[in-house]
């Protein structure tokens, strides 16, 4: 059991390092990103078209941003800036924001007691939130959407750093897939984790070569002793020289380096997957459920327990209610007299007659988890 634990988290290690090896440190993939993208060219247009719009900007000063309770440190700042998803379109010379961005709301922007910037991973959240609509929009119009709600929201000093802090990060992000590919992550066992810490140092020097040693490190700074603590687990994984015990010794010293924060989710995570294996063993032992409801109470709460408890269940009276269903629903779709549109209806009417909402979610969690 131990060494399964062990090889699940190496698994997992492996997993998140290749996940953040993509172009975009927050998800695009590098080999779908417009040629544009990649050109520093994009920024000087999107420099021209932001300012030749300039004369056609709705009066609006940015104090009359909203000024928003700051969630984290005090001492660090007292209230962030933004706008709602209307009042933008209001303002804005492109109008409203793309329909890739629709439903969402647009990061804050926060400023210390001093009213600067705060140029840390708010800010990087901010410029990958516009820079998901490039591929409907192009680059020109979401890097000018930027220039523009910085000059909204911001003002004086605070401005300059937000103009300043998006121009480096597009710069980074201009290189980044020259200097780091998935396609150098190749080999196996030692050949590929040297490949691989290589290169996340080849990427994190590059962080600090453009934006700086304090903005990567506020940027950056938690991801990066994620990946640092993600290869050291693979490392202990691969090291066959090491017992058990020596392996769970490192585990716990390299889970300690982590912020405290990461050291949570890390415990926690660790502590469902260890769950989750007993329960799956309880489950193939049969009649084990008031010992499988005790486990995820004491885990997740009462509440959730029951949740899960009422998704699982399959009484024989719901696996008949459930194959009357599905039958039902088989000779529906195997009509040639109905249109799909009236399959669909058809169907939906049939679910809405034999189960209520819960039953609903409750069928397609368990045809999901087939």
């Amino acid at each position: 059991m131990r060494n399964k634990t062990l090889l699940t988290l190496g698994l997992a290690a492996c997993a998140v390092i290749s996940a953040t090896l993509s172009f975009v440190d927050t998800g695009l993939e590098e080999d779908s990103q417009p040629e544009t993208l990649r050109s520093p060219s994009t920024v000087q247009a999107a420099r021209v078209l932001h300012e030749s719009n300039q004369s056609e900007m709705p009066t609006m000063k940015a104090e009359q941003a909203r000024d928003l309770p700051y969630s984290g440190e005090a001492d660090t700042s007292v209230y962030s800036k933004s706008m709602s998803n209307a009042e933008y379109s209001q303002y804005s010379v492109y109008g409203e924001l793309p329909k890739t961005l629709a439903g969402t709301a647009i990061p804050p922007l926060y400023l210390d007691q001093e009213g600067k910037l705060l140029v840390d991973d708010s800010v990087k959240n901010f410029i990958e939130y516009f820079l998901t609509a490039a591929r409907e929009e192009g680059n020109a119009r979401v890097i000018s959407r930027m220039e523009e709600y910085l000059s909204l929201v911001l003002a004086g000093q605070a401005h300059e750093q937000g103009l300043q802090a998006l121009h480096n990060y597009l710069d980074y992000r201009f290189q980044l897939d020259q200097v780091v590919s998935r396609e150098q992550i190749v080999g196996d066992g030692a050949d590929r984790l040297s490949a691989l810490r290589e290169t996340l140092e080849r990427r994190r020097t590059l962080r600090r070569d453009t934006l700086g040693e304090e903005v990567a490190e506020a940027m950056f700074g938690d991801a990066e002793k994620f990946e640092e603590y993600s290869v050291n687990l693979m490392a202990v994984q691969l090291d066959e020289s090491l017992s058990l015990a020596e392996k769970d010794q490192l585990i716990t010293q390299y889970e300690g380096q982590l912020p405290e924060r990461i050291q949570q989710r890390v415990r926690y995570e660790r502590e469902e997957r260890t769950l989750k294996r007993q329960i799956e063993t309880l489950k193939q032992e049969g009649g084990k459920d008031d010992e499988i409801f005790a486990l995820r109470s004491s885990f997740y709460g009462e509440s959730t327990a029951e949740r899960l408890a009422f998704m699982e269940a399959k009484t024989d009276e719901w696996l008949s209610r459930v194959e009357s269903f599905n039958q039902s629903r088989s000779n529906i779709l195997a009509s040639v007299m109905l249109s799909e549109e009236q399959k669909r209806q058809q169907i939906n009417e049939l679910r809405n007659r034999n189960f209520n909402e819960l039953e609903k979610v409750k069928i397609a969690w368990q045809e999901l988890k087939r």
